[in-house]
């Protein structure tokens, strides 16, 4: 428990360290990175045996590739946030019986005028199965299949033509719960593995001449026993 608990703790700190440093700096650090794997790292495998060259390759290739994208994908959602202001998302209620209807609110205020090409959001249900594989050595290794359960697009219709300067505004979703939606979380056991459901509403502004405003919202749906 107390080595969960540190994990956690650390997680939480690693997160909020990536939350207050700006994408653009998250994206240096990524190409920077990579530039060392090209110029310091890769040079190493021809060295002795190769196996620190090898190590420091992998180890620089995956760490500057997760940091360039991350970095991207704040980046985009920095100039995003930067046209349209804070933007909230708030969800009629925390659970969800199989069969409820939901609505969603997308708050923001825009700090100039804008347009909205478009507002979609989708409704994805997903298992992710995990499977204990071993190998001849005896060895664990875990891998994940994940099936889709629902993916429903919805579209909004009748935006206004523009959005004013400092003007509140809010867009309503309007959705549902599938009426034969497994709940969330993990379930019983099979021959395949542990399963686990897992449900998320994704919305996606489409900002015009503007990177594009994403956010995804894990959602709870439960059995109609609880």
């Amino acid at each position: 428990m107390k080595f969960s608990s540190r994990r956690n703790k650390k997680s939480r700190r690693s997160k909020k360290l990536s939350s207050s440093i700006s994408g653009l700096t998250l994206l240096a650090i990524g190409v920077f990175v990579l530039l060392f794997t090209i110029t310091c790292a890769v040079p190493l495998l021809f060295v002795g045996d190769g196996r620190l060259g090898f190590m420091l390759t992998v180890l620089s290739c995956w760490g500057g590739s997760v940091l360039v994208f991350r970095g991207f994908t704040k980046t985009r959602k920095e100039r995003a946030t930067a046209v349209l202001g804070d933007v909230s998302l708030k969800l009629s209620s925390s659970t969800f019986l199989p069969g409820d209807s939901f609505t969603c609110s997308v708050c923001f205020t825009p700090f100039r005028q804008i347009k909205l090409n478009g507002l979609s959001y989708v409704l994805e249900g997903k298992r992710e199965i995990t499977q204990s594989v071993y190998n001849h050595s005896g060895s664990r290794r875990s891998s994940k299949q994940i099936d889709v359960l629902h993916d429903h697009t919805y579209q909004v219709e009748d935006l206004p033509d523009t959005y004013e300067a400092n003007a509140e505004a809010e867009i309503v979703l309007k959705g549902k719960i599938p009426e034969d939606a497994p709940r969330s979380g993990h379930h019983k056991k099979t021959e395949l593995g542990s399963p686990k459901v897992i449900w998320k509403l994704k919305v996606h502004l489409d900002i015009a001449k503007c990177p594009d405003w994403l956010e995804n919202r894990t959602i709870k749906v439960v059995s109609a026993s609880v």
